[in-house]
């Protein structure tokens, strides 16, 4: 894992949108740019729901896409990827209900610890 070793005792959560524009460089990186290791590839963290729809942007995905279609295709893709990753931080429960609610209730059991 390049850049990023978790510590064995802290409870680890991700939530993204499936079409979430960092989707695409999930487990990629070159230097400091891009993200070495995807979120459900770190040990014991739990991924959660964003309730969110949308074509899964991963790099295997964007690969096939651009080798079948062409860049295009990928391309045609960002700009609901991008709405999908500033959906995710709003805090309206009409645009990101479901991760708000997760959210909550994670905080909520960790209060009654």
């Amino acid at each position: 894992m390049y850049g990023y070793e978790p510590a064995n005792d802290v409870a680890r959560y991700a939530i993204q949108a499936p079409n979430d524009i960092n989707r695409i460089y999930a487990g990629q990186q070159a230097w400091e740019v891009g993200f070495g290791i995807a979120p459900e590839q770190i040990p014991r963290i739990t991924i959660l729901n964003s309730g969110m729809s949308g074509l899964p942007m991963n790099p295997m995905t964007v690969s096939m896409e651009a080798s079948l279609a062409g860049p295009l295709a990928v391309a045609a893709q960002i700009p609901a990827s991008v709405d999908n990753h500033i959906d995710m931080m709003s805090d309206d429960l009409s645009v990101n209900g479901t991760s708000l609610r997760s959210v909550r209730e994670l905080l909520h059991q960790m209060g009654k610890q």
